[in-house]
C-alpha cells in the first residue's frame, strides 16, 4: 500500500439518466487549480455507498460501463489518459493501490467520464466520487 501524500475528493453529480456516449465533465475545483495531480482513485458503492451531497454513490456495474479521460493543463492540453476503463482507477478492486501517474498539472474541467451503456439514477440521486492525489 503506498503512502497517500495530499488529498482531494469531489463529487460529480450525474444526470438522472445515463445512455451511450454520455459525457459528464469533472465540475471546476479551484483546489486544484496548480497543483500537481500524482494520482486519482474513483469510488464504487463497494466503498463509499453515499456521497456527500446524500445522493447515491456510482455502482461498480454502472463505472464498469463508463471510460476515463483526463487533460492536462499546459503543452496545449494534451489528453494523456484516454477512455481507460474508469474500474480501473478503484483501488478497492486492485488489492487497495491507487493508480500513480507521472505528476501533471490537470484541466480538470476538460475531464470527463464517457458512459456507454445506459442506466437511470436512483430518485435522490447519483453521484461519482473521485479522490485526486497531489503534491503542493
Amino acid at each position: 500500500m503506498k503512502a497517500i501524500p495530499k488529498a482531494y475528493s469531489v463529487e460529480i453529480p450525474l444526470p438522472t439518466q445515463l445512455s451511450l456516449g454520455t459525457k459528464v465533465n469533472f465540475p471546476d475545483i479551484p483546489y486544484l487549480r496548480k497543483k500537481t495531480i500524482i494520482g486519482i482513485e474513483a469510488a464504487t458503492t463497494d466503498t463509499v455507498t453515499i456521497c456527500p451531497s446524500g445522493a447515491n454513490n456510482i455502482t461498480s456495474t454502472q463505472l464498469a460501463q463508463s471510460f476515463l479521460t483526463l487533460q492536462e493543463a499546459n503543452k496545449g492540453g494534451q489528453q494523456f489518459v484516454v477512455q481507460q476503463p474508469t474500474l480501473r482507477f478503484v483501488p478497492f478492486y486492485y488489492g487497495g493501490i491507487w493508480l500513480e501517474f507521472v505528476p501533471k498539472e490537470l484541466d480538470v474541467m476538460k475531464c470527463y467520464i464517457e458512459f456507454v451503456a445506459s442506466s437511470t439514477a436512483p430518485s435522490n440521486g447519483q453521484s461519482a466520487y473521485f479522490t485526486f492525489y497531489y503534491l503542493d
